[in-house]
């Protein structure tokens, strides 16, 4: 069945009719058992093309369902111009009822773009939502799916913003995603791809000029969730991205969980994940930012239990976290002044905590390299490692049995070296 909706006001100004224009194609190829609707309202002197396809459906006999296509478009303003199209191809397993795919596009204002792009191309994908409102200028739109059961919702206000929303690769399903935009400039970006990402929340939020946000799920050959708890998700908010912000998030197996959050000056943050349970945190406020933390292991029979914490405050931050095998964590706060914490783990049992806190030069590098490891601090093991005011610690320890607690103030300094056996050793200064 077909059906087709059009509303269009038209204006006369000194003898000339502001045009529209709305070009709807729907086609079945002989198919029974498929539904297109497709409703378009326009004002102003803007363009809609609305494309529906299906052909090739076909169904079990003991099979009811079929593919149901549904567009809308409403536009206000010069210049704008939507483009939709959904194709349904190929058969609806036995297992299945109706598949349902649904478009809405909303803009307001002028030369505004929107493009959504949905396919079925087996009886897998289907049941896809898109929903996008542009207001402003010269905004961008992109959402597309292939072969996917999702949510995509989109929303900009402003100017010069654009949006992309898309999957690559086949089976990837369950997937809820939001990208909004407030302000002019802004940039983001979110591509789940792989073999099946599965129960995904992804959402990125910008709130100022010249925001630019990534996230990227990836898994070429498995799941993309956490067990049973089919967890994988990220978020990202940024806000006064007039001060030059920017944020990326990147995936890849099982329970990653990440989040980023930004505001004010020359903020960067960056996460990577690979494998096993991961999770990280990152968050900033002031001066001139820069958070990298990158988790990996795809096992090597070792595994790792990640998470990745990092909470900066004021000054000139920095913060690199690099973890690798087993029981991982690392969990950093900085507070003011020159900061910097580097901190990287390779194997066994690790965990770094740590807090620096109004250290005038601030510094902690800290390297660890394999057995029960810990530093600590932040209610780790023993905890300490605190490192305030004077500030200044370096710490490498090698193989064994590891620990470093620490605890400093005032001038403090302090340098730890272990290589070796039982390792141990205790630093406090007053």
């Amino acid at each position: 069945m077909k059906k087709v909706f059009l509303v269009f006001a038209g204006m006369v100004l000194a003898g000339a009719v502001i045009a529209q224009t709305a070009t709807i194609n729907q086609t079945s190829n002989g198919v029974t058992g498929t539904d297109q609707d497709a409703t378009v309202t326009q004002t102003g002197n803007s363009s809609v093309n609305i494309s529906q396809e299906a052909s090739k459906v076909d169904k079990p006999s003991n099979v009811d369902g079929y593919f149901i296509n549904q567009a809308t478009a409403v536009q206000n303003g010069n210049g704008n111009k939507i483009v939709v199209k959904q194709v349904a191809v190929d058969a609806i397993n036995e297992n299945n009822s109706n598949r349902t795919n649904t478009t809405s596009a909303t803009q307001s204002g002028n030369n505004n773009t929107l493009n959504q792009t949905q396919k079925s191309i087996d009886w897998v994908s289907g049941d896809m939502t898109f929903d996008a409102t542009q207001i402003g200028k010269r905004n961008v739109g992109t959402q597309t799916s292939d072969k996917a059961h999702l949510s995509y919702e989109l929303y900009q206000k402003g100017d010069d913003n654009t949006a992309t929303q898309k999957t690559v690769g086949k089976g990837t399903g369950n997937i809820e995603a939001m990208i909004k935009q407030i302000g002019d400039d802004n940039t983001a970006s979110q591509t789940f791809s792989g073999q099946n990402v599965r129960s995904t929340g992804a959402t990125i939020e910008q709130y100022g000029t010249d925001g630019d946000a990534v996230q990227t799920f990836t898994n070429g050959g498995g799941d993309i969730y956490a067990g049973t708890q089919y967890r994988s998700s990220a978020d990202i908010l940024q806000t006064n991205a007039s001060l030059r912000e920017y944020a990326y998030q990147s995936q890849k197996g099982e329970g990653a969980y990440q989040y980023i959050k930004q505001s004010g000056t020359d903020n960067e943050a960056k996460m990577w994940s690979e494998g096993d349970f991961n999770e990280a945190y990152a968050w900033q406020s002031g001066k001139d930012g820069k958070i990298t933390i990158k988790q990996y292991t795809d096992d090597d029979d070792a595994g790792a239990g990640n998470l990745a914490k990092a909470k900066q405050t004021g000054n000139n931050n920095t913060a690199t976290l690099t973890q690798d095998g087993k029981g991982n964590a690392v969990d950093v706060i900085q507070n003011g002044k020159d900061g910097v914490i580097v901190a990287s783990q390779v194997g066994d049992d690790n965990t770094i905590m740590l807090k620096q806190n109004s250290g005038a030069g601030s510094k902690a590098t800290i390297a660890q390299d394999g057995e029960n490891n810990i530093v600590a601090g932040l209610g780790g093991a023993s905890t300490y490692a605190i490192n305030n005011n004077g500030a200044v610690l370096k710490v490498s320890q090698a193989g064994h049995d590891n620990e470093v607690f620490s605890y400093q103030n005032v001038a403090a300094t302090a340098t730890v070296a272990q290589t070796g056996a039982y390792n141990t050793s205790t630093v406090n200064q007053y």
